[in-house]
């Protein structure tokens, strides 16, 4: 993740990337939690973790990490996520 973009624009981003659609056709982030506040919190030491469009989300020190979901369950518990810190380089 650029220094300027911003996490939630992030995890939309990434979604939409794994789901093969644009981003923008993404149900908003804003209807699930706050996006403001993930954006101003995100760099603390504060660890978000909520469910967006059929993955388990997960901020911590603004590294995000999703988790698919088969019916609200993980797909494969304790499976390692898609990571997609600011450290990868985009290769999975």
């Amino acid at each position: 993740m650029s220094q300027s973009e911003r996490v939630s624009t992030e995890i939309v981003n990434r979604i939409g990337e794994r789901e093969e659609v644009d981003p923008a056709e993404l149900p908003p982030l804003g209807e699930v939690i706050d996006a403001a506040a993930i954006d101003s919190i995100a760099d603390d030491a504060a660890i978000i973790a909520f469910e967006y469009n059929g993955y388990r989300v997960r901020v911590e020190h603004g590294d995000v990490n999703l988790y698919p979901l088969n019916n609200g369950e993980l797909e494969k518990p304790g499976s390692e996520p898609f990571a997609v810190s600011d450290e990868s380089s985009g290769e999975e």
